[in-house]
């Protein structure tokens, strides 16, 4: 899902790769929409509001001078916060967690 947020990053000339572009990424690995559909989150309705919200940024560079887009520090926080809520119930950090760190920040 982190590979697929960096691409989504990179494809839209993003400058970091952020919360949203993480977002978008969950809905788009069938693994994790799954999960997302069975919290009761709509994958296809939160795919189009991540895609607008990342579309709204302006791009950093134009697309022929791309650079590889840094991780955002809202998104090494929102990891962070995951792998800690992960390690506190002794297991992995899985997309159940991420969806949970997500939706605690207000997402």
């Amino acid at each position: 899902t982190c590979n697929h947020a960096y691409e989504a990053a990179l494809f839209y000339g993003s400058r970091e790769v952020r919360v949203d572009h993480l977002i978008y990424a969950l809905t788009r690995v069938a693994g994790a929409a799954q999960v997302l559909a069975d919290l009761g989150i709509r994958p296809e309705r939160l795919r189009k509001e991540a895609a607008s919200a990342i579309a709204a940024e302006t791009p950093a560079a134009p697309a022929d001078s791309q650079s590889d887009p840094d991780t955002s520090d809202e998104l090494e926080s929102t990891l962070r916060r995951t792998s800690e809520r992960a390690q506190e119930r002794g297991g992995l950090a899985g997309v159940v967690d991420l969806v949970r760190t997500i939706l605690s920040a207000g997402r």
